[in-house]
């Protein structure tokens, strides 16, 4: 399912070994999970056009065995100044139980099959249990038989056309899932802004 006000910002990251999928945060600046082994020269696929990756930040206290604070930024080669970004919400109790969320990722179909030729959305609310995600997650209940599949890490989801989370994990190794955890972007806002400064200005 397509969403023209979403799909301009989702892009695809290619890189020596997989792909992830990444969200268009200010003309030069992409959002991603900080596992995306992303590296200078990895080739950043949006739905209208390519640029190139040359800078990787992953958080400093990202944490790899359980992916604490899985978040990093890609700044590209050119500015993408006719594409349409998404604005980050700064809300730290937004969203809230039950609130109508969207996932999208750029990966696979299905477990082990080929990538998807454009972004790919799921629908779902938000889940506080326990059983489901870890505390400091901010998890996504799928609906139905949707799934987040492998290359949708990194994933934006959605809520009121702002940027709530970005996918850290989904299926249980290589394949697909339907709870979908991801980092609450609200809590990383001041460590985005000191990156990316005044680049904010271009989401609009």
């Amino acid at each position: 399912m397509r969403n023209p006000t979403l799909c301009p910002a989702v892009v695809r990251l290619r890189y020596r070994g997989g792909s992830c999928t990444g969200s268009l945060i200010a003309a030069n600046w992409v959002i991603t999970a900080g596992h995306c082994n992303v590296n200078k020269g990895s080739k950043v696929i949006t739905v209208q056009g390519r640029r190139t990756a040359v800078q990787f930040i992953r958080h400093p206290l990202y944490d790899i065995p359980r992916r604490h604070n899985d978040i990093a930024l890609v700044r590209l080669n050119k500015p993408l100044t006719r594409r349409r970004c998404i604005k980050i919400n700064r809300d730290r109790r937004f969203p809230y139980y039950n609130t109508k969320l969207i996932q999208v990722g750029w990966g696979t179909i299905y477990r082990r099959g080929p990538i998807a030729d454009s972004p790919g959305f799921i629908y779902g609310s938000r889940s506080f249990k326990k059983k489901d995600c870890y505390w400091n997650y901010l998890c996504v209940k799928v609906r139905g038989k949707q799934a987040v599949c492998p290359g949708d890490s990194g994933g934006p989801v959605y809520a009121n056309n702002k940027l709530v989370g970005v996918l850290a994990r989904g299926g249980k190794g290589r394949g697909c899932g339907q709870m979908a955890e991801t980092m609450p972007v609200s809590r990383y806002a001041r460590w985005i802004r000191r990156h990316i400064g005044r680049a904010t200005r271009y989401c609009r």
